[in-house]
């Protein structure tokens, strides 16, 4: 394919050129809070939603991790959709998610805020070390003071050229966030300047405690070079230490399409729940026979309910508490 990186950076500038002032109608998200405010670093409007978990009002002893999702006014309610029905198969742990969004003027704001440096096909691009800053120093530090966070954990998701701003994010060590979800990340941006940005980075740092998920569509995949497979390749070759990475090609998908599955992939991976393993003289307390028929019996160092001729695996989140996953 004949220089894509050139034809994608046309295309970008043609996007903005034509949509930049357009008014996108706002979506409403079902039950989520609003925070408003003017960044004091770069002068920019902000919007928050924030969606607490089921268990926030009723457990208020408990914290929570973060999950911070970048465009927010187009992907949140979709990331909502995605978190409920994880939730329900208890295939991840209960978390807060905030949307950030701006109020208007989309395309210019996230060329501005998702771009690493300054091309010369997009006059607003450069301004992703001012909105890190505006994330750590007046983002994070509202939904901390607002709501129970853990104020350890926090995870960053985005996709394109949200994407790019999650692995630009991913090497400013100290970073706030140790969990990243980057599916289809903009890795033609400026000449490829995020392997460049790991290369230089892992010249500095053997060390790097953190979770990436990092997903392409499949017909992203046949482009030339093969940007996606040559930055997984090279993250894979460098052996940070701490660091976890897990990978996925949405196969028959293209840039938008992968998406919602390459999110629900991300979500289980960064934040699912745990399956200890736990002493079977501690598991053996549990065994014996329960109300409606349950039989719960220990074996390989697990515990099963045993019903009905069947048995179902129950995982184990806490030394005392058990999910099934089916």
């Amino acid at each position: 394919m004949t220089n894509i990186k050139w034809l994608i950076g046309l295309l970008s500038s043609f996007v903005l050129i034509n949509t930049a002032n357009s008014q996108i109608p706002k979506g409403e998200v079902v039950g989520a809070e609003l925070i408003q405010f003017k960044s004091t670093i770069n002068n920019q409007d902000y919007q928050l939603y924030i969606k607490l978990p089921p268990s926030y009002s009723s457990d208020t002893t408990k914290s929570y991790p973060v999950m911070y999702c970048l465009d927010g006014q187009w992907d949140f309610p979709l990331i909502m959709e995605l978190k409920g029905g994880l939730l329900y198969d208890n295939l991840m742990t209960e978390a807060i998610f905030v949307g950030i969004a701006w109020p208007d003027n989309y395309f210019v704001n996230r060329n501005r805020d998702f771009t690493p440096t300054h091309t010369g096909f997009d006059s607003v691009s450069g301004g992703a070390s001012n909105f890190l800053k505006v994330i750590k120093d007046e983002i994070i530090s509202r939904i901390d003071a607002k709501y129970r966070t853990d104020k350890i954990n926090n995870g960053l998701l985005g996709h394109s050229s949200g994407g790019l701003f999650v692995l630009y994010t991913l090497f400013q060590q100290p970073s706030p966030f140790n969990r990243f979800i980057a599916t289809s990340p903009s890795l033609w941006y400026d000449d490829e300047l995020m392997l460049k940005t790991e290369k230089s980075f892992a010249t500095q740092h053997h060390q790097l405690k953190a979770k990436l998920f990092i997903a392409s569509g499949g017909y992203e995949e046949e482009n030339d070079p093969p940007m996606y497979k040559n930055f997984v390749q090279q993250l894979n070759k460098t052996k940070y230490k701490g660091f976890e990475m897990d990978t996925l090609v949405v196969e028959k998908t293209g840039h938008q399409s992968e998406a919602p599955y390459a999110i629900v992939r991300g979500l289980q991976f960064v934040l699912g729940r745990p399956d200890l393993i736990l002493d079977s003289v501690l598991l053996n307390q549990y065994a014996g026979h329960y109300d409606q028929g349950t039989n719960i019996i220990c074996k390989n160092r697990a515990l099963y309910a045993s019903f009905g001729g069947k048995e179902i695996k129950m995982n184990a989140a806490t030394d005392k508490h058990f999910i099934s996953l089916e």
